[in-house]
C-alpha cells in the first residue's frame, strides 16, 4: 500500500529526476542553462518590439505624410523632431515616416531641413529649403531631391502638440536613373 502523505509516486518522480540530472554532465547543464536563457531574451525581444510597436502607433495616431508625384503617397504616420545642433550651426527639422530606422516601413520618406530656430513656436509662417527623400517600396528606388535643387517647405503650424506645413512643388529625381518628376504634399504631427 502507498503511503500518500510520505510522496509515493512523486518520491519516484524525484529519484527518477535526480538520476537523470546526476547522469548530465556539466557541459549538458551548461547547454540546458544557455537554450533557457536565450528563450528568455527571445521573449525578451518581442516583448520590447510589440511596446515598441503600440508607441509608433499611438504617437503617429493623429499624423499624416502625404506627397504627391505622379501617384499619391500616403505615409503610415509623420514623426516630427527638431534638433539644435552644437555651436553655431542652425537647427535641424526632420520628418520621417517611421520612428526610427528599425520600425521603417513603406512608403517611407524622410525630410530634412535647417531652420533659423530650434524653438518650434518660432518657426510658424516659415519657409525653409529642404532636402527630400522618398521610397515608395522596399525594393524600389529611392526618390531625391535634385542636387543643388532643395525643395520649399512651409510650416504653417508649429508647437510642441501640433507642426504642419505644406510641400510646393518641387522636382524629385529616381536613383535608377528614370526621369524626374515633380512632388508636393502635406505633413503634420506631433513634435517628439
Amino acid at each position: 500500500m502507498t503511503d500518500y502523505r510520505t510522496g509515493g509516486r512523486p518520491r519516484t518522480t524525484l529519484c527518477l529526476v535526480l538520476a537523470l540530472l546526476v547522469g548530465c554532465s556539466g557541459e549538458t547543464i551548461d547547454g540546458l542553462k544557455k537554450k533557457v536563457g536565450e528563450g528568455v531574451d527571445k521573449v525578451k525581444n518581442v516583448g520590447q518590439e510589440a511596446s515598441g510597436q503600440v508607441a509608433d502607433q499611438v504617437a503617429g495616431a493623429n499624423s499624416y505624410l502625404q506627397l504627391e508625384m505622379g501617384e499619391a503617397l500616403d505615409a503610415k504616420a509623420c514623426f516630427v523632431s527638431l534638433t539644435q545642433l552644437p555651436g553655431s550651426r542652425p537647427a535641424v527639422l526632420q520628418l520621417t515616416s517611421y520612428s526610427d530606422a528599425q520600425r521603417e516601413s513603406f512608403p517611407s520618406v524622410l525630410i530634412w531641413a535647417e531652420v533659423p530656430s530650434h524653438k518650434p513656436d518660432s518657426l510658424a509662417g516659415q519657409k525653409v529649403k529642404a532636402r527630400i527623400y522618398v521610397q515608395a517600396k522596399a525594393d524600389g528606388p529611392v526618390w531625391q531631391s535634385a542636387p543643388g535643387e532643395p525643395i520649399e517647405v512651409s510650416i504653417t503650424k508649429a508647437g510642441a502638440q501640433e507642426f504642419a506645413g505644406e510641400i510646393a512643388s518641387g522636382k524629385i529625381v529616381s536613383s535608377d536613373g528614370g526621369a524626374g518628376v515633380e512632388v508636393r504634399g502635406k505633413f503634420g504631427g506631433a513634435l517628439r
